[in-house]
């Protein structure tokens, strides 16, 4: 076993199957030699190293989980279109308890913020993700997260300890709880396609790889936890 880990669950359902990593350079994309594990059939990864510095920076870095087709949902069953769940760095949100889920997924806005907040030319490499230049992004994620998890609390009453909580096993005032959670991951596949014919057309166009990222948008909320 590694000396330093990060355990958690992937859950819409607890999920079997899916890849999960650290984003060390905050791009959504697996990059080689980024930190990864699959999960088991309680949902549950296990990603560890045995270098201290690395791992005070995986725990300031997104954690990504890819759902492929074939994965199995526990509550759901086969999964029949891949989608992706993210949760922001867990340091930052000062939580203990790993899990990453369409509720921890809602949060990426704030991630998307603090990239265009960092004023990047381009996508960080993997090289320096760890690097000051990639805690500086860090950092400004982590104001747009606290920004973003205070106008949840007063608009919706939902703490952020609540977003990021195992909700199958301990569900939140009828709003945090699966059919929720499957509610807001019937977008998730169509996210994913529009990321990839977008990222594709502007690859073909310029003649080098570009990678766009969108996500729900923060007055999508209003409608999730409002019915």
């Amino acid at each position: 076993p590694s000396t330093y880990s990060i355990t958690g669950k992937a859950i819409d359902g607890y999920i079997s199957g899916a890849d999960v990593f650290v984003d060390q350079n905050f791009n959504f994309l697996f990059d080689q030699g980024e930190l990864s594990a699959i999960t088991d059939d309680e949902g549950t990864f296990i990603i560890g190293t045995n270098d201290s510095d690395l791992y005070q920076c995986l725990v300031n870095r997104p954690i990504v989980a890819n759902v492929p087709v074939g994965a199995n949902d526990s509550t759901s069953g086969t999964v029949r279109d891949a989608y992706q769940m993210i949760l922001p760095p867990i340091e930052n949100l000062g939580s203990n308890t790993v899990v990453v889920s369409p509720f921890t997924s809602l949060l990426s806005e704030a991630i998307l913020k603090g990239k265009a907040d960092s004023n990047l030319n381009e996508e960080l490499l993997f090289e320096e993700g760890c690097e000051s230049i990639g805690n500086q992004v860090a950092n400004k994620i982590s104001l747009r997260l606290n920004e973003l998890a205070t106008n949840i609390e007063d608009s919706f009453n939902i703490p952020l300890s609540v977003l990021l909580s195992d909700f199958v096993a301990d569900p939140y005032g009828g709003i945090v709880n699966i059919p929720t959670a499957q509610n807001i991951a019937t977008y998730f596949p169509h996210i994913k396609q529009i990321n990839e014919i977008i990222s594709s057309d502007l690859s073909n166009k310029f003649a080098k790889d570009i990678n766009t990222n969108i996500s729900l948008h923060n007055e999508s909320l209003d409608e999730i936890f409002s019915g």
